[in-house]
């Protein structure tokens, strides 16, 4: 990858999360309430890891059909996840310390995500 790419991710990066940690500050100081999606309040359309929160609670309690019910994809979202941070952490650890991630799991994500995303379309009531 061009170096100059390089350095325009990073920034873009540093600037997303800024932006992130800035929206849910100005959501909890400010509105005093818990923040919105930034993908829901930008497009009006729910995200594919909406209800994520409480079913991943609700598998906690126990209550499957409640997990179930709330986001069916939360545990393959948040599981995936977590194999995907222990990628990133076991390359980081090994030379040349890279971040880096295998190429399928790209694809795996977007279609992931896709799916979801589609599931929430078909059945999210805001």
């Amino acid at each position: 990858m061009n170096p100059l790419w390089k350095i325009i991710l990073r920034w873009l990066a540093y600037w997303s999360a800024a932006a992130y940690i800035a929206w849910n500050a100005w959501w909890l100081l400010v509105q005093n309430q818990l923040p919105q999606s930034m993908f829901y309040a930008a497009t009006g359309l729910p995200c594919p890891t909406t209800g994520c929160t409480r079913s991943l609670i609700a598998f906690g309690r126990g209550d499957l059909a409640t997990s179930f019910r709330m986001n069916p994809f939360s545990l393959l979202i948040f599981g995936f996840a977590v194999l995907t941070a222990l990628h990133l952490i076991a390359n980081r650890l090994r030379a040349p310390n890279r971040f880096a991630i295998p190429a399928l799991y790209v694809p795996a994500w977007l279609g992931l995500l896709g799916v979801a995303e589609v599931y929430q379309l078909c059945f999210f009531a805001p």
